[in-house]
């Protein structure tokens, strides 16, 4: 088994939260972006107004 230096492994762990970070903003954005497409069929559906449905999504 390899032996790796404590900054090579304190390098890793450092990318690995930043990359972990990255993905969890992607995520919400897409998120975010799905519910701003589909938000006027939700709102025709559910019979709310449009101060509703923004406070919905901004929850």
């Amino acid at each position: 088994m390899p032996t790796t230096s404590h900054s090579t492994m304190s390098g890793l762990i450092y990318a690995a939260k930043h990359a972990s970070f990255v993905m969890g903003v992607i995520a919400f954005w897409l998120f975010a972006q799905t519910t701003l497409n589909v938000a006027p069929d939700m709102q025709k559906y559910l019979g709310l107004d449009a101060s509703m449905r923004r406070c919905c999504i901004t929850l």
